[in-house]
């Protein structure tokens, strides 16, 4: 995937736009990649913005709980500075 594609993967997920996000995990990507420019993966902005059916997506296709971007920020890291503990018990069962 281009460094564009990824900048719009990153975009729809932002945009919480499942529909989108799907066609980008169509194409097989590798979603612990943490793009050099925007340092975060897709399962990090999906916890940062509490979108549980995003999350759930993403760890389902593979995305990785525990990858850590650049900045040092993990999903679990984020639930917890969110408060979300829905999506604490969800990161820990993939764990």
């Amino acid at each position: 995937m281009t460094s564009g594609d990824w900048k719009g993967f990153i975009q729809a997920i932002i945009d919480n736009n499942r529909q989108e996000v799907e066609y980008y995990l169509s194409s097989e990507v590798d979603l612990n990649y943490a793009h050099p420019e925007m340092m975060t993966t897709p399962l990090i902005e999906a916890v940062r913005f509490d979108y549980f059916e995003l999350v759930v997506l993403l760890l389902e296709k593979g995305a990785s709980p525990t990858f850590q971007s650049q900045l040092g920020e993990s999903p679990l890291k984020l639930a917890k500075q969110n408060q979300n503990n829905e999506l604490i018990k969800l990161l820990k069962k993939f764990k």
